[in-house]
């Protein structure tokens, strides 16, 4: 299966943009519709960016797997569930933080999107179900890879004066097979999403909560976001009679999933992945064969 999945409304917004013609989210696509989050406010003229990510606990199953080792017991096994591209949501959001109401406060919503006040066992919680990613040290790169044998190995991709602005017909063998080299180029933006001892403790409290038992705090599916920074909104605190701003994010539409498999039970480092965030194009360099 496929480790990241990119999903139609991701080329949809790409294509909006690159052509400059007008965004309009459709409808059944959006995650603030799925939380009912400020689902009828509009992005207008703002095109959403790839901003926040989120995570689910429904991106596996288990399976008894098979041991064709003599002696060796079948013991079960994590089996990922893929995403198609016309998916929405995941299969089941957790949220990154769930808050008593009167311990949310303006702090604890930084860096925090699609707040929901969501009732377990009769209390309500205040519960975060997107995250801030962090773009800061990240460059966009332009890369070559040539594969050979099996082993892909990057170079910075340079235009030259000679070889692309001034382009020259490749030569086409008239005998034999022309047969390309394996050669690609990619646009790189290799981008680290972290989670804090912190922050998988708190995933983990929201476990706890939620299904009564932290066990369930497993990320087998990750949803990279885009979305727009809406207008400042009031969000009332508990017993104080006041409240605070906060910058809720509208038209948020996850752009692509990623397999995963954390669980955080037994994690108490914290958690770190790199993913590439860009694109790669087949290179045609011919070689001739016989």
């Amino acid at each position: 299966m496929e480790n990241i999945t990119r999903t139609i409304y991701s080329s949809h917004l790409q294509t909006s943009l690159l052509t400059g013609l007008p965004f309009v989210a459709p409808a059944n696509s959006t995650l603030n519709q799925k939380f009912d989050i400020q689902a009828s406010v509009l992005v207008g003229n703002n095109f959403p960016k790839l901003q926040y990510f989120t995570i689910g606990n429904g991106g596996h199953r288990f399976i008894m797997g098979t041991s064709t080792a003599p002696g060796q017991p079948a013991l079960p096994k994590p089996e990922p569930i893929q995403h198609r591209t016309t998916d929405a949501a995941l299969f089941n959001h957790i949220p990154f933080k769930i808050l008593e109401l009167n311990e949310d406060t303006s702090a604890e919503s930084v860096g925090y999107g699609l707040r929901v006040v969501r009732t377990f066992d009769n209390r309500p919680y205040v519960c975060y179900y997107a995250k801030e990613l962090n773009w800061q040290n990240v460059a966009v790169e332009l890369e070559t890879q040539v594969t050979d044998n099996g082993v892909t190995t990057s170079s910075p991709f340079v235009p030259t004066v000679a070889d692309n602005l001034n382009p020259t017909p490749p030569a086409l063998a008239n005998t034999g097979t022309n047969v390309t080299t394996g050669e690609s180029t990619s646009v790189s933006a290799k981008l680290t999403i972290t989670l804090t001892p912190q922050e998988c403790d708190n995933i983990k409290h929201a476990c706890e909560v939620i299904y009564g038992d932290e066990g369930y705090a497993i990320i087998s599916e990750l949803g990279l976001v885009t979305a727009v920074k809406g207008p400042l909104v009031t969000v009332p605190v508990s017993g104080s009679g006041g409240g605070y701003t906060y910058n809720e994010i509208i038209g948020s539409q996850i752009s692509a999933f990623i397999s995963t498999f954390y669980p955080l039970m037994f994690n108490n480092n914290g958690n770190s992945t790199v993913i590439d965030v860009g694109c790669a194009e087949p290179l045609l360099s011919l070689t001739n064969a016989p």
